[in-house]
Parts: structure tokens; sequence; C-alpha cells
């Protein structure tokens, strides 16, 4: 090599040497005058109520981006203390954040402007607790609700847009503040934030408003554990899209933490084990304003495909003989908050129903494959006229995978006695012995051969008691009844076991029998254990039933005649 070319490259390593030394110099300088600006502010304009401090602040020249290293906002204790006394109930936020990045800032406009342009922020390592403060009640102000403000004071700007907000591998806790307790908890957020902006009011008081029209947010792998400590709820992916007014959850999970067996180890008294899979569930945006401030949810319609509803219930465990379920119609009346849902939509779904008893070694098992479900009018608003008060379901599908069928409830939610009707179809050719896995756990009752033609029920109930008439049309039906494995006197086998059951219906020449369903609800029992029972008094009347069980056909004016000509021979 020649000394002319060891000379440049000695030169030019001493010039790269010397930018290097510069940058780092430059970096140095602005990152001080960063740190005297940010104390300056903090000096000067203090977040009343907050105790803000960071670590150290670094710049970047080649990519202009600015670090912040440990921040935090802390509220005071004195503010939390002072939040219990009031009539409302507060959220009040603990930040944590070990690192921030800002790239992109547009100088000019900050300079000149006051207006902050950024390309990018990006948070690492975020910790936010959230204190939950629960408000004393004041007589005076009884439908006080939680509060949260439209505007933030920010002084010295005019305004402030960031077109991308990172955040990754971040923590949220929700923490009741007078007893320290966690209620729920998530570790691994990460949300994508697009197009944010901070819009002046427009007083210059230094109030501003976020203005979201075109943003949209992505939440990752969102998780939270129930108070509990029974299920993690959790999402692979929530998105938020300010400018179509839409929410999306995608893979969303309220999943148990322990299997079936040893769930029942960990709870008192029986209750349901839900495991649900919803993977695609769409819905409009709520007014979150709205439902924080007013306590009040609205939404015009939520589409869930694609989902999985698992409930598993062990009845070897103790019962709480002091639980009064309330049915549909009664609880949402009572809900605190005001609900106005105008139609769900469910689309290509299963739902299985297991359960276990003392009674018999093999459990319980229904489930419904291709389900779908339309529920409209889901309101406890009170200023609904009596028609749009009226909650609607219609579900169909097939039971056990196989029969088809569907189910209709009407629930008039402005009826005092909160009475409801029903009615439902299933529909054959299908073999009897594909409901066994019902049957057989539940009655002690097993088909051995038999063909479901048709089955058609329809009722009305209210919380005590309900009534109504089925037909079930069937042919060449073998019964076998056994208490091999029963441990308990059931109704049903004692009655059928002196019975000769009806093998067909209709039979020969004969028109159906018509069965009368009734049935007095148990109190400590829900819906589905209303339902199931009204429909079995009739499944029961039907095969074994006398005349009182069974609706008598209407006899005609030439039939009566004709039993009174007979009457009059004899």
């Amino acid at each position: 090599m020649s000394k002319t070319k060891k000379r440049l490259l000695i030169l030019a390593g001493i010039l790269l040497v010397i930018v290097v030394a510069v940058i780092f110099s430059i970096n140095g300088i602005i990152s001080g005058i960063i740190t005297g600006k940010i104390d300056n502010i903090l000096k000067n304009h203090p977040v009343k109520n907050y105790e803000i401090s960071f670590q150290r602040v670094g710049y970047n020249l080649l990519n202009h981006s600015a670090r912040v290293v440990n921040f935090t906002l802390t509220p005071t204790r004195d503010y939390l203390d002072s939040l219990t006394a009031t009539g409302f109930s507060y959220m009040v936020p603990e930040i944590h954040l070990g690192r921030l990045i800002v790239a992109g800032l547009d100088y000019k406009k900050a300079l000149s402007d006051k207006h902050i342009d950024l390309n990018k922020i990006r948070i690492k390592k975020l910790e936010v607790t959230l204190w939950k403060i629960a408000g004393k009640p004041k007589p005076s102000n009884k439908g006080a609700q939680s509060q949260i403000p439209d505007s933030i004071q920010i002084n010295g700007l005019d305004g402030v847009f960031i077109h991308q907000f990172i955040i990754e591998k971040s923590k949220v806790e929700l923490v009741d503040w007078k007893t320290k307790k966690v209620l729920a908890t998530h570790s691994e957020l990460s949300a994508l934030f697009n197009d944010f902006k901070l819009t002046s009011s427009g007083h210059h008081n230094g109030f501003f408003h976020a203005s979201v029209a075109d943003a949209t947010m992505q939440l990752d792998d969102f998780a939270f554990f129930t108070p509990d400590k029974l299920y993690k709820l959790s999402a692979k992916r929530i998105t938020l899209n300010w400018r179509d007014k839409e929410l999306f959850f995608y893979k969303l999970r309220y999943q148990p933490l322990y299997s079936k067996k040893n769930f029942s180890k960990h709870i008192k008294y029986q209750k349901e084990r839900y495991d649900f899979t919803l993977n695609n569930v769409k819905t409009p945006l709520p007014d979150i304003k709205m439902l924080l401030n007013n306590n009040q949810l609205a939404l015009s319609v939520v589409e869930i495909k694609d989902a999985q509803f698992n409930i598993y219930r062990d009845k070897r465990v103790p019962f709480d003989h002091s639980q009064r379920p309330l049915l549909p119609n009664q609880a949402i009346k009572q809900l605190a908050l005001q609900l106005a849902i105008d139609t769900i939509l469910v689309n290509n779904s299963t739902f299985v129903y297991e359960e276990v008893t003392e009674r018999s070694q093999q459990p319980l098992y229904v489930d419904f494959k291709n389900l779908s479900a339309e529920i409209t009018n889901l309101s406890n608003r009170k200023n609904r006229t009596y028609r749009k008060s009226k909650l609607r379901a219609f579900i169909k599908g097939r039971i056990m995978g196989k029969a088809p069928f569907d189910l209709q409830l009407l629930f008039p939610l402005k009826a005092r006695n909160d009475t409801f009707v029903f009615s439902g179809h299933v529909y054959g050719k299908v073999a009897l012995t594909t409901f066994d896995r019902a049957t057989y756990p539940a009655a002690g009752m097993k088909f051995k051969s038999g063909t479901l033609t048709q089955l058609t029920f329809k009722g009305g109930a209210n919380p005590y008691r309900s009534k109504g008439t089925l037909t079930m049309l069937y042919n060449d039906v073998k019964l076998d009844i056994t208490t091999n494995e029963q441990k308990a006197t059931n109704k049903f086998l004692s009655w059928g076991a002196t019975t000769v059951i009806r093998n067909n219906n209709p039979t020969s020449g004969n028109p159906p029998k018509q069965a009368i369903m009734a049935f007095e609800r148990d109190r400590e029992k829900g819906l589905g254990n209303f339902l199931w029972k009204t429909i079995f008094s009739g499944l029961k009347a039907t095969f074994i039933g006398g005349k009182k069980s069974l609706v008598q056909p209407v006899k005609t004016t030439k039939k009566k005649k004709r039993e009174k000509r007979r009457n009059r021979k004899h």
C-alpha cells in the first residue's frame, strides 16, 4: 500500500473519530437541554396531585430520537385518600415506565408553533397500577357514577400529534386502594396505536381533548385473571377502529385455570365450570365516556363467529341451598348497568354441557353443533316501548351433532309477573339411541331401539311454574330402564317399571297423542333446568301417561251425535 493511501486512511479514521465525538457531544448537549427543559416544566407547571420523576434523558442525533429512562408518575397518598370521601368511584393510574423512546420530532413546529408532531413513540417495560377507589355514597347524590375527565391540561403547547404509539412487554394491575388486593392483572401487554391527536379546547387555557377520529389501536396477547383465581380472560388480539367505529376480538377466551377434576377442589359449593372460546367477535365501538360516566352501554349489532361454549358441573360437590338464581328476564331488569343491545348474532358455534353425579358412573353429556342464534332487544332501559322491550331469542343447530332443532324464547321485559313463552322443534328421522348419553345419566332411561320423526313443544312460564303441550312422533321404541348404577330413588323409574310404554306415536289408525307439559320450578335452579324438566314432563306423559297427562281430542258435532245415539241404545 502506498504512503498516500495510508495517509488517506489515517485521515479518514481521524475524521470519523471526530465526527463520532462531535455526534456524541451534540447528543450530550441536546440531552442536557432536554433534561433542563423537562425539569423546568415540572418545576413551573407541576401536575396537581402527582409526583413525577425520571432517571435520565438520552438523545440520538442520527435518527432524531430521544429516550427517557425510568419515568414515574405517582399519585400522592393524600390525593388517593381524599377521593375515598367523595360520592364517586375512581380509577387512578400509577405509572412506572422503564424506557420511553420518542422519534421523528418536527423541531420547526415544536419551537415555532409549540406543536408536537411525532413520528413514533415506543414504550418498553411499562407497569401501570390502576387504583380502584370506591367513594362513600352521599345521600344527596345517589346516582353518582365513576367519572373520567374529557380533557387534560398541558401548559406551554398548542397541540400534539403522534403518528404511531407502540407499547411492548407491559404490565397492568387493578388494585383495590383500601385493601391493596389485586383484583385483576395482565403481565404481557402489547399495543399499537395509530394517528392520535390532542387538540386544544380553543379557550387558551391549556386544556386539550383527545381526537381519535382516524385512529386505530391494537392490543396483542391481552389477559386478565379473575379475582377468585379460577379463570383467565384473554384475547390473542383486540383491535379498535375509531374511523369505522368498530371493535374486534380475535380468540377471546374465558378459560378455567384448573382441569375438570381439580376445579371441584377449589370451590366450596357446586358451580358451573365455564370454558368459552370466541374466535371472532365484532361489535360497534362503545361510547367509553357514556359507559364510565353514566353507566350506559348501547350497541347495535354484536357478531360472534366460530365459538365454543363448554359447561361442566360436578354434582358430587355440596349444593348451596341458599342460592336463588334469577331467570334471564329478571336478571336483565336488575342490572345496575343501563344496557341496550339491539341484536346479538351467533354463527357456526358449538355448545357442550357435561355433568357428573354420584348416581351414575357415566357423565351426562349434551352437545349442540352447527349452532346459530339471533337475540334481539337485550335492554333494560325503561323508556322503551312495550314492543321494543320484548327480548327474543331464536336458536337452531343439531342436537348431539345429528338431530336438527330450533328453539324460540320470548321474554316481555315489562311484564310485572316475569312471564315468558317458549317453543321448539326437533326434526327427524333420528335414531333415539343418539340421546342415550343424556337420557341415561339423567333418568336411567336407555333406548334399545326407536326412531324419532318429529318433536314439537310450546308453552308459557313464570318464575314459579310452567305449562304447555308436547307432541313426539316416533316408532318402534324399546326402552331399557335400569337401576344398576342408581343410588337414589327415581320417580320416573318407579312409575315406568309398572307401566306399559307406548312403542309408537301415532299408533296405527289413530291420531298422534299430544302430551301436557307441567312443572313446578325448583327455585334453586336456573332456566336450563326449568326448561329441561318442563320438556321432560311431556316426554314422560307421551311414553307412559294416562288420560290426565294427555290432551284430549276435541269432539266434533258429528262425533257427539254418534255418542248420544249409542248411549240411547244402551
